[in-house]
């Protein structure tokens, strides 16, 4: 799951960024952004809008817990917050309602090629029970 790789080394880098400066909010902050993460890898699985809108509630509350710090990483801070937070709920809830994304299927492959021993051989099998009743039909009929 490469959403799960990203958003761990995301979170790793802003704690390890902001811990001297968090004071006692280092804990609370650690633990509060550690659900939020998952929550936006268990969103990135369900569609591409649960997946937005769990960056974006990321985004907001990393601009929260920047702010927090007293550290300023992009200009107006403050104001990004909450249309960051919307937007991410709005896009959440709306993924939520819809449909989860359809797994990717296996590609078909050419029979024989790609199968296991075990359904070689039931087919060998098959085979094998065909042939002789097809050989008792022609040897039982009589003029």
């Amino acid at each position: 799951m490469p959403a799960a790789a990203g958003y761990g080394a995301a979170w790793a880098f802003l704690l390890a960024f902001l811990w001297r400066r968090l004071g006692s909010l280092r804990v609370p902050v650690a633990l509060y952004s550690l659900l939020l993460v998952c929550m936006a890898i268990l969103a990135s699985g369900r569609n591409r809008a649960a997946a937005a809108g769990g960056a974006l509630f990321v985004f907001s509350d990393a601009l929260i817990a920047c702010d927090l710090a007293g550290v300023n990483v992009v200009p107006r801070q403050g104001a990004a917050v909450m249309p960051a937070y919307l937007a991410g709920q709005f896009l959440l809830a709306g993924g939520w309602l819809r449909p989860p994304r359809e797994p990717r299927k296996a590609p078909v492959r050419a029979a024989g090629h790609g199968t296991t021993g075990q359904q070689r051989e039931k087919r060998r099998r098959a085979g094998k029970g065909r042939r002789k009743a097809e050989d008792t039909g022609r040897n039982s009929c009589s003029f």
